[in-house]
């Protein structure tokens, strides 16, 4: 995209939620409980890690399969990205998947409070870093067919937002929320077309458990299905989706977070910052890397995998 353009689109939505901001709860105790039960990874049964899928891995995809993880620009990649990486990297071998990282630049603009320019520094790190570890990178705002649908379902699940799509939310979305919603599940739709797969697999934190809801209520909704078909000529993707535990930060409290950078290990402090991991944050990385290694039995080739593995160490 022309970096004028790009420019001109982040200060116009910028400019329309510069005074909208809301506190994100990332305290554990709240975030780690799923009131849904969920089909379990044979290979975390006691869900040291992984928390679940919506239904059974194996008998989900046949014909090609995206996997998707998703992160807003609001600051820089941290460990618990790393572990998260980590355990889809090792499916996406497993499973001869293609993965891809999208960034949601138009949430961190609209309903963050960041500055542009800070959001394009952070930008600027984070396609850094996953170039780095060679991963293939989807950029929300560049991508034209997801932001004209995303402002089309953003006005219909807005008109929706009462309804029973939006049960699992502890109150009624407010419009930016519901923007912020609708880019997020127009995204897998978008990457099935994309890499002309059949399935998505959505891997989150746990704290994504109501959003991930509702996309997945959303791809079987007949009026969904049928706004796809009007303007893509397509069949809606197979939709499931994977909860991961989130990585507590230095205090054990709360999760590592861009937004509590002051407990949180970003992948350009991780030798400087090694020895302030705490029992229960290395417990958890030791953890990712026996599920990692219960999932594909050679991690080796794994860049998150060795990025972990070598910190652990270094941590002692």
């Amino acid at each position: 995209m022309n970096m004028l353009l790009y420019s001109y689109i982040c200060a116009l939505i910028y400019s329309f939620a510069m005074n909208h901001s809301k506190p994100w709860n990332n305290r554990l105790s709240s975030i780690e409980s799923i009131p849904t039960a969920l089909v379990t990874l044979p290979t975390d049964s006691h869900k040291k890690i992984v928390l679940g899928s919506k239904f059974a891995l194996d008998k989900t995809y046949s014909k090609g399969v995206t996997i998707m993880v998703g992160t807003d620009i609001s600051g820089k990649f941290h460990l618990g990205h790393a572990s998260l990486l980590c355990i889809a990297e090792a499916l996406k071998n497993v499973m001869g998947a293609k993965l891809i990282v999208s960034l949601n630049e138009l949430e961190s603009i609209y309903s963050r409070k960041c500055n542009l320019k800070d959001i394009n520094t952070n930008r600027g790190d984070i396609l850094n870093t996953l170039k780095k570890f060679n991963c293939r990178v989807h950029s929300r705002i560049e991508d034209v067919d997801l932001t004209m649908f995303s402002a089309r379902l953003w006005r219909l699940l807005y008109e929706k937002r009462n309804s029973k799509l939006f049960k699992h939310y502890e109150q009624t979305l407010d419009m930016y929320d519901t923007f912020s919603v609708a880019v997020m599940a127009t995204t897998p739709l978008i990457l099935s077309i994309h890499e002309k797969t059949e399935s998505v697999l959505m891997l989150y934190g746990s704290d994504e458990y109501a959003h991930m809801e509702l996309i997945f209520s959303l791809y079987k909704s007949k009026w969904f299905i049928k706004e796809v078909k009007s303007y893509f000529g397509t069949n809606v993707p197979r939709i499931n989706y994977l909860l991961i535990k989130n990585l507590p930060d230095i205090t054990g409290r709360y999760k590592m977070s861009k937004t509590r950078p002051k407990t949180t290990i970003f992948l350009d402090q991780v030798d400087i910052k090694a020895s302030q991991l705490k029992k229960h944050s290395t417990r958890y990385l030791k953890d990712v890397l026996s599920v990692t290694k219960s999932i594909e039995t050679s991690p080796n080739t794994n860049q998150w995998y060795r990025l972990i593995r070598n910190l652990i160490d270094h941590a002692k």
